[in-house]
C-alpha cells in the first residue's frame, strides 16, 4: 500500500517498522504525518484544512493566521466546527510542530518560510505563486517582486504529483 502526498514524498509500506516519506523525513508505521497550515483562514488554507482533517494518514499539528491569531479556526469558519480545537498561531510555531508545512499565502510571503523549513528539515509545500516560476525575470515581470534566494527557487519542484511521481 502506498500513497502520494507530494512529489518525492511517497510512503512505501514495507516489512520494517519505518517508512521513508522523503529524503528528509522518516515516520514509523502506524504513525500519522504531522501537517501544519500557514494561512489557514484564506480560501485555499481552509479548504486544505477540510481535506487534511479527514485524511487517514495525517494529523493537523498546527494552523496559523496573521489576521486571526489567537482565535479558534471554527470561530472563523463555522463549517469546520467539530474537527477539534485549532487555535490559530504564528508561522514559526506551525513550522516547529509539523513534519510537513503547507503555505496558503499570497505571492511574496512563502520564500522566507521555505528557507526556515529547509533549515529545519521540514517538507514545505507552497500552494501560492512563489515557487511556480523558475526564471526570476519572469517572476519579477508577473509579480513585481524579485527572488531573495534564487538557489532555493532552483531547487524547488512545481508540478502535479500525478504527472511527476519520479521527481
Amino acid at each position: 500500500m502506498s500513497f502520494q502526498i507530494a512529489p518525492k514524498m511517497r510512503t512505501l509500506i514495507g516489512t520494517d517498522k519505518t517508512s521513508r516519506v522523503s529524503e528528509r523525513m522518516v515516520i514509523k508505521l502506524g504513525e500519522k504525518i504531522k501537517a501544519g497550515i500557514i494561512g489557514a483562514t484564506g480560501y485555499a488554507g481552509a479548504e486544505l484544512f477540510r481535506l487534511l482533517s479527514s485524511h487517514p494518514f495525517v494529523v493537523i499539528a498546527a494552523v496559523s493566521s496573521t489576521s486571526y491569531e489567537g482565535k479558534d479556526l471554527s470561530e472563523i469558519y463555522r463549517s469546520l466546527s467539530g474537527k477539534g480545537d485549532y487555535i490559530l498561531t504564528n508561522a514559526d510555531e506551525v513550522i516547529e510542530k509539523s513534519d510537513v508545512v503547507f503555505a496558503a499565502l499570497p505571492h511574496g510571503l512563502s520564500e522566507e518560510l521555505a528557507e526556515k523549513c529547509v533549515k529545519g528539515k521540514k517538507v514545505f509545500i507552497d500552494l501560492g505563486a512563489d515557487f511556480r516560476l523558475l526564471d526570476g525575470n519572469v517572476y519579477e515581470k508577473w509579480y513585481q517582486l524579485s527572488y531573495k534566494n534564487a538557489k532555493l527557487h532552483q531547487s524547488a519542484l512545481y508540478c502535479m504529483p500525478e504527472l511527476n511521481r519520479e521527481k
